[in-house]
Order: C-alpha cells, then structure tokens, then sequence
C-alpha cells in the first residue's frame, strides 16, 4: 500500500512511458462496495511529470479522499496549491528512483482532474466528468483512450469483460 500520512493521498499506480511500474492492489478500505465493482469514495488526480531532456513521462494516479476531492474540485478552494504541494511531495520521495524517474532530469509538472474511479476484479477504471478521458490499469496492462481506442471501447471493456 502506497499510502503517504503527510499529504494524505494514495498512490493508486504509476506509469512510465505508458510501462506499467506499479499499481496497488491492496486499496479496497478507499473504495465503496457496489453491486460486483467498487467505487472510489474520493477523486483521482493524474500527475504527469514530463522530461524536458529525455522525453520520459512518468504518471502518478493519486487518489484523494472525498472531503479533499470535494473542497478543492467542488468548492474550488486552494486546487493550485493542493496539487503543487502533491507533486511536489511525490517529485521529492521518488527523485532518486531510476525505475521512476530518469536521473539526471529536469521535469515539468501538470495535473488533470478529477476521475471518477471503480475497481473490479484488480482492474482500476478512471474516467473524467466530461467522459472525455479514461483510463484501464491493472498489473498487466494500461490502456488509454487515443486515436485507436475511445473512451467508450474503454468504459465497455471494463463493464463487460474485467
């Protein structure tokens, strides 16, 4: 369990040039129980951290509990700081992580949220309020929506067949 107490977020997975490096099995005290799937009783922020040098993008799924998730994307209050502080926090605790982070680097930092998010069968399925991203990560593969999959292919495969 990938669980940092200061910040208080959980590192669902994270991604390396579309590798798999690590997903956490082991969250489903984050997670409702609903009918066959789970649902993350929170948000999930993507934070992509680009290589100006490399041209290495490492992603962080990070999942926020619903009182955080609600008062930064509802409420619209302190969203800037709140997830500079994360990627800062998560830039310092990995830097020296050559599986995560290419050493020496220089990186730029964005966040994209917020992700509705369910989990089923050790599969996590995110997906942004406008349905216009999303996101299938498991152990064994990650697929994103791109010019030769659609969020909807993504949204059946998980429904359907995870």
């Amino acid at each position: 369990n990938m669980r940092f107490q200061d910040p208080e977020i959980d590192i669902l997975s994270i991604v390396r040039n579309n590798n798999i490096v690590y997903v956490d099995n082991k969250t489903d005290h984050l997670f409702l129980n609903k009918d066959g799937y789970q649902k993350l009783d929170g948000r999930v922020v993507r934070c992509v951290f680009n290589g100006q040098f490399k041209n290495e993008i490492t992603e962080f799924f990070v999942a926020l509990d619903e009182v955080d998730a609600y008062t930064l994307f509802t409420m619209q209050i302190g969203i800037e700081i709140r997830l500079d502080y994360i990627t800062k926090y998560i830039f310092n605790h990995f830097k020296m992580d050559k599986d995560i982070f290419a050493i020496p680097e220089e990186y730029a930092t964005e966040c994209f949220y917020s992700f509705r998010t369910y989990k089923k069968n050790e599969t996590y399925f995110m997906i942004n309020n406008y349905q216009t991203q999303a996101y299938l990560i498991n152990q064994y593969y990650f697929i994103r929506n791109n010019e030769t999959i659609n969020v909807a292919q993504i949204q059946n495969k998980f429904w359907n067949e995870c």
